[in-house]
């Protein structure tokens, strides 16, 4: 079947955190592809593990920052125990080429600690910013699960003239 649209995801999160999670993510994305590939959409994942080995002009975090603005529909946030200075500056990214071209649309996950707290102040410091600074809304998660129902009805609302049959 000829592919009639293409929807890519980004996912960011430290390297050093949620590798678990992302990888799951993941795996979710490429199930949903399976199952929308025969209706003509391609849905394709972004993650840093991707990211081509060889040594490029300007750095390898040049490739992600160009998915982020060139490409990404939407753009999904990751933080536990980190918030990276790399994956804060890809949510500023993201939170800007929003602002300038209405894409990609971000949506902000803290995954908690076992007693349902946020799991380091730092990271707890990032939340309460995104939401003063950036009036944005997030999400708390225990669960990959939680973020993959988002995730799914993000795709719906990208789509939703399919919303029905998926």
């Amino acid at each position: 079947m000829k592919i009639e649209k293409t929807i890519r995801i980004f996912i960011g999160s430290s390297i050093n955190d949620l590798e678990l999670e992302r990888m799951k993510l993941m795996s979710f994305i490429q199930g949903l592809n399976n199952k929308y590939h025969e209706r003509g959409i391609f849905i394709e994942g972004y993650i840093c593990e991707e990211t081509p080995n060889d040594m490029r002009a300007g750095g390898s975090q040049k490739l992600h920052d160009e998915f982020i603005t060139d490409k990404a529909d939407i753009a999904v946030f990751m933080f536990y125990t980190k918030a990276g200075e790399f994956t804060l500056k890809e949510l500023e990214l993201s939170r800007e080429t929003f602002i300038e071209k209405g894409r990609p649309n971000i949506y902000v996950f803290f995954k908690t600690a076992d007693d349902g707290s946020f799991a380091d102040p730092a990271v707890q410091n990032v939340a309460a910013r995104i939401f003063d600074e950036y009036g944005h809304y997030y999400k708390l998660f225990s669960d990959i699960e939680t973020v993959q129902l988002d995730l799914t009805q993000a795709i719906r609302e990208i789509l939703p003239e399919i919303a029905d049959n998926v």
